[in-house]
């Protein structure tokens, strides 16, 4: 961009012209002048792999586990001692594969997600590609090391560090995985009457809190009502925040991607 009265050359960002003989020398610009001067990422060095594919089908089997789960796991009495019903146990085993394909498409997603960023100039993500498949397999870790990956790509996909938009969808990333944990400790406290009976340890990373134990139920008895609603809300939770976060994070790669208009 030039300066419309001397012609001076204007660097990226620039509010006013330097051009101390230029009339117009200080000016502040117009918006319309600083909107054609604003700072633009550096263009992708590659075209960016599909993330449609992946997401919608990650999307279709968390909505499906969301659903049925919240169905199933009042009416399918999941959180009694009794044996369960062979109906319901077929229910159940279904979730439990859908999920995992659910899990292996949104791990695809993430590393198709992580490898784009490779394509930003901009980009600076402290994760390797490895990461995102890794992490999920590493003892301990995987408690809490996936949101680091996770918000790390969430981060680096936008190309501003003020952008609300980054901030915001690194607060997504990292509630949603949040709502994961404390919905798997939910869907212990229910289950266990049936599968365990001893208390479960959930490993804090070092330096931060104590390590949290989880008591053993009363096997005996049914899951409290309002055990068994939490845990349903938290599965819900947990599948719309994962929802969005790949709807908005897939939307803003495309925008990464595509020429900026003038």
């Amino acid at each position: 961009m030039v300066c419309s009265s001397c012609g001076e050359v204007l660097q990226r960002g620039a509010t006013a012209c330097i051009n101390l003989s230029c009339a117009d020398y200080q000016r502040p610009l117009t918006a319309e002048e600083r909107h054609a001067n604003r700072p633009r990422p550096q263009a992708p060095t590659a075209p960016m792999r599909s993330l449609h594919g992946s997401a919608n089908a990650t999307i279709a089997c968390v909505a499906t586990v969301a659903v049925s789960s919240a169905i199933a796991i009042p009416f399918g009495r999941l959180g009694d001692p009794a044996p369960l019903a062979p109906a319901w146990a077929t229910v159940y085993l279904l979730i439990v594969a859908v999920a995992v394909v659910g899990a292996a498409c949104f791990v695809t997603w993430l590393f198709i997600a992580r490898r784009n960023l490779d394509a930003l100039p901009s980009a600076n993500p402290f994760w390797g590609r490895s990461w995102t498949i890794g992490v999920w397999f590493t003892p301990f870790g995987n408690a809490f090391v996936p949101a680091l990956v996770v918000s790390d790509v969430a981060a680096e996909t936008v190309a501003d560090h003020d952008d609300p938009r980054r901030h915001s969808l690194v607060r997504l990333a990292r509630w949603w995985w949040v709502s994961v944990v404390i919905a798997t400790a939910f869907l212990y406290m229910v289950g266990d009457r049936r599968t365990s009976r001893s208390p479960l340890v959930l490993s804090m990373p070092p330096g931060t809190i104590t390590d949290v134990t989880l008591p053993s139920p009363d096997v005996t008895q049914p899951a409290p009502i309002a055990v068994v609603l939490l845990a349903v809300a938290c599965v819900l939770t947990s599948a719309a925040a994962c929802i969005v976060f790949v709807r908005r994070l897939t939307a803003l790669q495309q925008q990464r991607f595509q020429p900026e208009p003038e």
